[in-house]
């Protein structure tokens, strides 16, 4: 019988295929993981869906992840974010470094992004 959900975590990216990779990486989380497409309404999901950790996207069209992170920083500062994206490793650790969260490439390993996202929900 599988784990009790510990916690939700909710991947925000415009790519559905990196969107659902994310969940699939998830999967072995004792944690309720969804998707949301694209910039549009995350930040109302994230507070309709009381979720405990966002995994973020930093490059999107229209409202760009950053903007989407400095109005969960204000608005439900409790959130923990990882920003994860496929830019520049350099510019995503400064960027990361700069607004106080974790970060991870896209092209990194499966197990160092599911370490991460389970270090952010034990981090609650």
């Amino acid at each position: 019988m599988p784990d009790a959900p510990q916690g939700r975590v909710l991947i925000i990216d415009d790519d559905p295929g990196d969107g659902e990779l994310a969940v699939r990486r998830l999967r072995s989380l004792p944690a309720r993981v969804d998707f949301h497409l694209g910039p549009d309404g995350a930040v109302e999901e994230v507070a309709r869906g009381e979720y405990d950790v966002v995994v973020l996207d930093v490059t999107m069209p229209g409202i760009g992840g950053l903007e989407i992170l400095r109005s969960l920083q204000r608005d439900r500062p409790g959130v923990r974010v990882m920003l994860y994206s496929a830019m520049d490793p350099t510019e995503l650790a400064e960027l990361a470094r700069s607004n106080g969260v974790v970060q991870l490439n896209k092209s990194s390993a499966r197990t160092e992004f599911v370490r991460k996202v389970r270090e952010l929900l034990d981090a609650r």
